[in-house]
């Protein structure tokens, strides 16, 4: 009868550890499939994030190349513009001095001419930017 006893705690005791052994298992396997799905959604959103900023950073940098394009032929523009000025004011003065006037000259002539002061007066001023540096090094 102990005997009996015996193979039954024991036949039981072997169905309980499969049991548990079975539970611990189904459990692990859970856990990883959760562990699992978790990492590749979490992966999926860090990706989706990371090209939504890469498409935004790109999207910007290619709006502030355009605008600064833009903004430095404005100002090479208006550069142009002055110097423009600048040339037909002294072609005016040189023009005086020969008592004559824009009139007296064809649009093509009065062209040259401009663009020839606007040459002068572009050297003139590379011409003090130099003699500016050779100051300065000279100081330091």
């Amino acid at each position: 009868m102990i005997l009996k006893a015996y193979k039954i705690i024991n036949t039981t005791t072997e169905k309980l550890n499969q049991t548990y052994d079975d539970m611990v298992s189904t459990t692990k396997e859970q856990l990883d499939q959760t562990y699992s799905s978790t990492m590749n959604t979490t992966t999926e959103k860090l990706n989706q994030t990371y090209n939504d900023i890469l498409s935004t950073t790109k999207e910007q940098l290619s709006q502030t190349s355009t605008y600064s394009k833009i903004k430095s032929q404005e100002l090479k523009d208006e550069i142009d513009s002055k110097l423009i000025e600048m040339a037909e004011l002294k072609l005016k003065e040189k023009l005086a001095i020969k008592n004559k006037t824009f009139n007296d000259y064809t649009d093509k002539e009065l062209e040259i001419l401009i663009f020839s002061e606007k040459q002068k007066i572009i050297a003139d001023y590379q011409g003090k930017a130099v003699k500016v540096l050779v100051g300065l090094v000279s100081v330091v």
